[in-house]
């Protein structure tokens, strides 16, 4: 069964690929397109495109721990992209996509996902309170000492052990 859907997944991934393609070569006006990539900056480009995968992998390891590391990393992090695109492309939250795509692969019933749903929203505003901490702080201080790189340690570490802590007392709260 596998080896059939395998290359009927693979033609409507490509087929949709094309699709969409099209759509963009005829909606935007590619002169301008072309000329906004030859401003860019390649460097700049290229590490935040490794953070952007930094971040996609943290965000597939906190699912594997809410959902108690049912679905391997691999099947984790391709719900997390398809789930990503989908909702730039979208008005359908990305939360919701990765349930529907994780439940395809792994058995995954609805009252473990929906609390799971609450955990991922309670640590991304954990995240926001952190991140704007450390951006008061950052803007506050007129230059980079050690205090404020001391700073910036400890609320990381503070974002860390939240995220641990929520994923080991998840049934709790």
């Amino acid at each position: 069964m596998k080896s059939e859907s395998s290359p009927r997944r693979f033609g409507i991934t490509i087929g949709v690929i094309v699709i969409v393609v099209i759509l963009l070569g005829v909606l935007l006006d590619l002169d301008k397109v072309w000329k906004d990539l030859k401003g860019i900056d390649w460097w700049e480009m290229l590490v935040a495109s490794v953070f952007l995968l930094v971040g996609y992998v943290l965000v597939s390891v906190l699912w594997r721990y809410i959902l108690a590391n049912r679905p391997n990393f691999l099947t984790t992090f391709h719900t997390d992209s398809i789930s990503f695109m989908t909702t730039i492309l979208s008005p359908v939250p990305a939360v919701a996509l990765r349930v529907v795509s994780i439940s395809r692969t792994t058995p995954v019933n609805y009252t473990e996902a929906i609390p799971g749903m609450a955990i991922d929203r309670s640590i991304g505003l954990v995240i926001r309170i952190i991140l704007l901490a450390a951006v008061i702080l950052s803007v506050t201080s007129l230059t980079l000492s050690i205090t404020t790189i001391v700073m910036f340690v400890v609320l990381t570490g503070l974002f860390l052990g939240v995220i641990i802590w929520t994923a080991r007392h998840a049934e709790k709260i």
